[in-house]
């Protein structure tokens, strides 16, 4: 707990510039048709799931993975937007959800399905 007590004032310090829009979804779980649908309807990308948010900011909040049969295409969607947004002064984040640990810890098929 010291340490963290320690770190907090420099955590706390730490500003980071807002960007013009913050888009966050989590939850995919393989379903890459309402992926694409949520970008477009964002505003993320247009009908060739090219980059067009401009300088927003994607948050995938994890859960990509499972449940979905479309989880390779989904991740390579996100890659390929990875680039794409920061070309235009975007940016993609991209965070791990319990499904993704669990995929990493080997305990994922005895919870999922």
């Amino acid at each position: 707990m010291r340490a963290l007590h320690a770190f907090l004032p420099l955590a706390c310090s730490l500003r980071i510039p807002a960007p013009g829009r913050v888009v966050a979804v989590g939850d995919v779980h393989g379903d890459v048709i309402a992926f694409r649908s949520t970008l477009r309807a964002c505003a993320l990308i247009d009908d060739a799931e090219r980059w067009v948010g401009g300088d927003a900011v994607l948050v995938q909040c994890g859960d990509v993975l499972d449940r979905g049969t479309a989880e390779a295409e989904c991740l390579a969607l996100l890659r390929g937007l990875v680039d794409e947004a920061r070309d235009a002064g975007g940016r993609v984040v991209r965070l791990l959800g319990n499904h993704e640990v669990m995929n990493v810890c080997g305990i994922a098929g005895n919870y999922v399905h």
